[in-house]
C-alpha cells in the first residue's frame, strides 16, 4: 500500500515536502505555494530495471536503472537521531 506525507514549513508555510510512495516509486517532490517546484526520486519499491524507463511518458513516475541505484540500504529511520 502506498504512502503519502506532507511537511510544511512552521517558518515559512507558503514551502512544504510532500513525499509520495506509489508502491512502485518513492518521490520528494518540494511546494511553493502547492505547486511542484523540485523533485527528488528517493528509492525503487519494485525490482530494478536495467534500462531507463523514461522514454515513455506513461510510465511516470519513472524507476530509476541499475546504472543509478545502489541496492540493499539500510531503511532510512527519520527518528534515529545517530550521525
Amino acid at each position: 500500500m502506498g504512502s503519502l506525507t506532507k511537511y510544511v514549513s512552521n517558518d515559512r508555510p507558503e514551502f512544504a515536502v510532500f513525499l509520495e510512495d506509489d508502491d512502485k516509486v518513492c518521490y520528494v517532490y518540494l511546494l511553493n505555494e502547492e505547486r511542484i517546484v523540485g523533485d527528488i526520486w528517493l528509492y525503487n519499491s519494485v525490482p530494478t530495471p536495467s534500462e531507463p524507463e523514461w522514454h515513455k511518458k506513461e510510465n511516470i513516475p519513472f524507476l530509476n536503472p541499475a546504472a543509478f541505484v545502489k541496492e540493499n540500504l539500510e531503511p532510512f529511520d527519520a527518528w534515529d537521531v545517530r550521525r
